[in-house]
């Protein structure tokens, strides 16, 4: 704009009238000059903003920075208002989805909507700590009202709610991790959908060496809740060994494993396996799947893991030990070796429920498994 008094002023237009024109000036500030100082505007070709600032932007400070240039207040403001000329913002379609996520560097916090309901709830926490073991806690019931997991237990500090560990990998252990151990290595990708949130996670097996011997991709999937009272979660891993064999033992413990909470003066947890045995005898048996059930005040919850038949040695030998962990284990039936062109997949069902579930009907929910994994158009979680 140049003005009689022979000014050149350079802005945005944030009014234009028969009595004045105002511009927003660089930095801060506004300039209004009446109308009858005006000897002519003409529009620049140049944008105000800094070449190549956009390449010093992440895109959610980008798409800030272009919100505030349209708006005649900051974004923040509910009044604000598009300046002339400026496009309309088209308004997100409001979600129908029953899963969404929030994401942070070292967390994913899956949220949940039960059916006929709008309020959101907190269902299961992926933590993913640098140069640590990545799990799931806390695990809540389909409600949302309780945590169904515990992490680091007194009694055994290196577990924690859903995890994977392992023992004697080339002789060494893992589970514990006083030895081996297991460390995050990065999210590969994340996908939400209406139904389901699903990601893959990079875990490396680092050895006393500091070498890493092995890695483990994690796909968990987590199931919107059926209802106020059960909902799926969907693990998988895949082991591939690096640049040799990797040489498994054999031992009571290894792979996938439950936790929940343990009452050392009331010890109240359950198991019941595909076989009909209960409690404790259902240590190290072969079976297609085993719970893990205690009551929380008056109700009962429990969480279920199913085998899936295409994995090794299925079914498998399980633990099932004195505080009610629960483990599909990969070495429960002998020594056994990772080929180093030759991966592994591992596939479980984990079933979170309230009640007490009867062996029939964690029979059907295994058939149900099996027949959504061969694609059948009549399963479901």
């Amino acid at each position: 704009m140049a003005t009689n008094d022979r000014r050149n002023l350079s802005g945005l237009i944030a009014e234009d009238n028969d009595q004045r024109i105002v511009l927003r000036l660089p930095g801060e500030g506004e300039e209004a000059v009446p109308r009858s100082h005006v000897k002519y505007t003409r529009a620049s070709k140049l944008s105000m903003m800094p070449e190549g600032i956009e390449t010093l932007l992440d895109k959610k400070d980008l798409a800030d920075l272009f919100a505030f240039l349209a708006l005649d207040k900051p974004p923040t403001d509910a009044s604000a208002k598009l300046i002339p000329g400026a496009p309309e913002i088209p308004k997100p379609a409001k979600s129908t989805g029953r899963l969404k996520v929030e994401s942070s560097e070292r967390r994913l916090v899956v949220h949940a909507r039960l059916p006929t309901q709008s309020d959101w709830i907190e269902l299961a926490t992926y933590v993913m700590e640098t140069n640590s073991r990545p799990y799931l806690h806390p695990v809540h019931d389909a409600s949302g009202r309780l945590v169904l997991t515990e992490d680091r237990p007194a009694d055994h500090p290196w577990q924690h709610g859903i995890f994977t560990g392992f023992h004697r990998v080339n002789g060494f252990n893992y589970w514990k991790e006083d030895e081996g151990r297991q460390r995050f290595g990065r999210l590969l990708d994340l996908k939400e959908a209406s139904d389901r949130v699903t990601w893959r996670a990079l875990v490396e097996l680092i050895a006393p060496n500091g070498s890493v011997v092995l890695e483990e991709e994690d796909t968990i999937a987590v199931h919107a809740p059926e209802s106020s009272d059960a909902y799926v979660i969907d693990f998988d891993f895949l082991l591939r060994a690096k640049d040799h064999d990797v040489a498994f033992g054999k031992f009571f413990v290894g792979g996938l494993a439950v936790r929940m909470p343990w009452d050392k003066a009331n010890p109240r947890q359950t198991h019941l396996n595909s076989n009909g045995l209960h409690g404790r005898e259902c240590e190290q048996q072969r079976a297609a799947w085993c719970n893990v059930e205690r009551p929380f005040g008056s109700e009962t919850f429990g969480i279920a893991v199913f085998d899936h038949p295409a994995n090794a040695n299925h079914p498998t030998g399980w633990r099932a030990d004195e505080q009610g962990l629960i483990n599909p284990n990969v070495s429960a039936l002998g020594d056994w070796t990772l080929a180093r062109n030759q991966p592994q997949r591992f596939r479980y069902r984990l079933l979170v429920y309230r009640g007490s579930a009867s062996r029939e009907q964690l029979a059907e929910r295994f058939e149900r498994f099996v027949a959504e994994s061969r694609g059948s158009p009549q399963a479901r979680p």
